[in-house]
């Protein structure tokens, strides 16, 4: 079912623009001499093919266009080589798509060229209003450019070319000769866009993400106007949505007590989940797909709700509004811990920085029941099986977490008084604070208090029922005994321990 981004603010978005959008931009374009055009013909920016590379690092550089001929290209040639970069939908690997986008252009020298060129805004825009979204279909390459009719372009590509105008790493595409052009572009594309079904969330984002840039530099706005729409730019436009009177987030409270921030975001059209299962298949081949692409959750949320008991999706944020601590809320309490003991690690939180810190973090992945595996969300790609180090490049290094190690009391049917010979008593695990996650297994223990290594002689304690986390016996001796419990992982860790002292008399 498709999710429609609210839009509540595109009055404002859009006020003021004239109906009539320039056709062509004008700009002074040669073509591209025809050896340099013969060159680049086995391309995997032409043909798409990038089979016989291995790893994500060797398909970004089959993408790179050879030094010799770079700079013979027009730049009108450089912006459509940007469009056809087959591994474009990374940008969705990452919960703010402009990261990945960011990405993409630092490790892509064609990108790397355009920027140096003194047309690049005008030959940006150029392109950009000449494609036509009223026709798209959902089909492998569903956009075609204006007149243009043999150039067809995946929806994925063409965000990219939306993120690129929205990173503002092209400064002059906002200038005064040109951003009222770009939000008269902008407005006929969302239009469009709005009206065909393969667009979803990710295709809607983009140029709202463009329009919220485009007014916090032309309008008047309030306070409150400007703050949404800062913070919507800071999520890259994908975890926030634009309604000034309802924000679709909410606190919910983890297992130690703490609250964190969510929010509620629309699904992925079903073109844009297949798109990104394609790429995800084409940029990781060695990965396994659990489930399919979804915008409504994502690495942290999956990790640290979900696996948790919170099964609601959503989308969760390492750093909230203000820059306040969010996600490590999350083991500010006694549940989990930093540790290098990779046998019993049960997450791991990659970072891109050289210290461990909120504003470095970038995903979260689980141990999988598969020796040596992780399993994690990508942005809004796939839920996927990986080996910890076969993830996008700017995830960086991780930190390992393991259960802390939890010492507690059993609870006693009985409360805290004597127990009387021959009662039934329930002993129990607190299981409402400091309980693991992956218990497999537990003992339990009644020894006599006087010498604790010694077993209590048979018939004196009868043990009739047990689970992982309680036990139901009965006493038929007076006498002060110790009750232990003691929890397993599934590996063989013991994560927790519990104890209890009974007195049991004859009355």
């Amino acid at each position: 079912m498709r999710h429609y981004l609210t839009i509540s603010l595109f009055a404002l978005f859009f006020f003021s623009c004239s109906n009539y959008i320039q056709e062509n931009v004008e700009s002074t374009i040669e073509l591209s001499n025809p050896s340099t055009e013969s060159i680049l013909t086995n391309s995997p920016l032409i043909t798409a093919n990038l089979n016989g590379f291995n790893t994500f690092t060797e398909k970004m550089e089959a993408c790179q266009v050879p030094n010799s001929i770079l700079s013979q290209l027009p730049t009108k040639k450089l912006v459509e080589l940007c469009a056809r970069h087959p591994l474009a939908g990374i940008c969705y690997a990452y919960d703010n798509p402009i990261n990945g986008a960011k990405y993409l252009m630092n490790n892509f020298n064609v990108f790397q060229e355009l920027k140096k060129r003194p047309d690049a805004a005008r030959c940006l825009l150029n392109f950009y209003n000449s494609i036509d979204f009223s026709r798209a279909l959902s089909k492998p390459y569903p956009i075609t450019l204006k007149g243009e009719e043999g150039k067809e372009y995946r929806g994925l590509n063409i965000n990219f070319i939306e993120l690129i105008i929205a990173s503002e790493e092209i400064p002059d595409i906002y200038n005064n000769d040109n951003i009222n052009l770009l939000k008269q572009i902008t407005k006929r594309v969302y239009e469009q866009k709005i009206a065909q079904p393969i667009f979803g969330k990710i295709g809607l984002s983009t140029p709202i993400l463009i329009s919220s840039k485009i007014n916090l530099k032309v309008e008047r706005l309030d306070s409150l106007t400007k703050y949404h729409l800062q913070e919507l730019i800071k999520s890259g436009g994908f975890s926030r949505e634009i309604n000034l009177t309802s924000i679709p987030s909410k606190y919910v409270t983890t297992r130690n007590g703490k609250k964190v921030l969510v929010h509620l975001t629309p699904e992925l059209s079903n073109y844009e989940i297949q798109e990104l299962h394609n790429i995800c298949m084409i940029s990781y081949p060695n990965v396994i797909i659990l489930s399919e692409a979804s915008s409504t959750y994502n690495c942290h949320d999956y990790a640290w709700l979900i696996k948790e008991g919170i099964t609601q999706p959503y989308w969760l944020n390492a750093v909230v509004p203000n820059n306040e601590n969010n996600l490590s809320q999350i083991w500010a309490g006694k549940i989990f811990q930093i540790t290098s003991d990779s046998a019993h690690a049960k997450k791991i939180v990659y970072y891109s920085s050289n210290s461990f810190n909120n504003r470095a973090i970038t995903h979260s992945a689980i141990k999988s029941k598969v020796a040596g595996y992780y399993e994690s969300k990508w942005g809004a790609w796939p839920l996927i099986r990986h080996l910890p180090n076969d993830v996008p490049p700017e995830y960086g290094t991780y930190k390992r977490f393991i259960t802390t190690f939890y010492d507690g009391l059993l609870n006693c049917s009985a409360g805290s008084g004597i127990i009387r010979k021959n009662t039934t008593v329930t002993f129990g695990v607190d299981t409402s604070y400091g309980y693991p996650d992956d218990v497999a297994y537990s003992e339990f223990i009644i020894s006599n208090a006087k010498d604790d290594e010694d077993e209590v002689e048979l018939g004196h304690a009868v043990i009739t029922q047990t689970s992982k986390n309680y036990m139901v016996a009965y006493f038929t001796r007076r006498g002060l005994y110790n009750i232990y419990c003691n929890l397993y992982e599934s590996d063989g860790r013991l994560c927790a321990s519990y104890d209890y002292q009974a007195l049991v008399e004859d009355y």
